[in-house]
């Protein structure tokens, strides 16, 4: 048990060592919601995101955050506002000049709520997971430029589950600070 703990210690210290540099962030997005309205007609709408992330560079491959965001779809009648928070994890597998290319894996946890004028409807918990690849252009040391999309997307919520595949589903762009 001594050993382990030693060990364990020793690998704090050496991942403290390392450069880690910390980043924060805004994301704004638009993604296209396809709606199924009264048990069978459909339509697809645009959907408005806004976000917040913070996380670590711990090297010029690896990176984790935590992201906090907000949609919010307007349907016939209805607004759909969704609350995401969930971490991810960048591996950046190319870079070229000023632009990196990486892609994310991100899963969390998600809540629903469907209001008009009339009535509030109870707000739903889930889980959502995404595929994310984008690219980050660097316009200073400290300021760099995000474009995202969503690759692939699983969400359930209360017994329903939606997958997704498409790079037009839902795209982001936003601006990322280091420290």
């Amino acid at each position: 048990m001594k050993k382990l703990v030693i060990i364990l210690m020793l690998l704090g210290a050496a991942i403290a060592t390392n450069a880690q540099t910390p980043f924060w962030g805004a994301t704004v997005g638009v993604q296209t919601v396809h709606v199924i309205i009264d048990g069978g007609d459909s339509t697809s709408e645009t959907a408005f995101q806004i976000g917040a992330e913070a996380g670590y560079e711990f090297n010029q491959t690896w990176t984790v955050g935590l992201c906090f965001a907000y949609q919010l779809t307007h349907v016939s009648d209805y607004n759909l506002s969704v609350f995401n928070l969930y971490p991810f994890v960048r591996a950046t597998f190319a870079r070229v000049s000023k632009v990196d290319f990486f892609g994310e894996l991100a899963v969390g946890y998600g809540r629903q709520s469907i209001n008009n004028d009339d009535y509030n409807f109870d707000a739903i918990n889930g889980v959502v997971a995404g595929l994310r690849p984008g690219i980050m252009v660097h316009l200073t040391p400290k300021t760099a430029i995000t474009v995202r999309t969503q690759l692939l997307s699983l969400e359930h919520y209360d017994g329903s589950t939606s997958f997704g595949f498409g790079l037009n589903g839902s795209s982001t762009i936003g601006l990322q600070f280091t420290f």
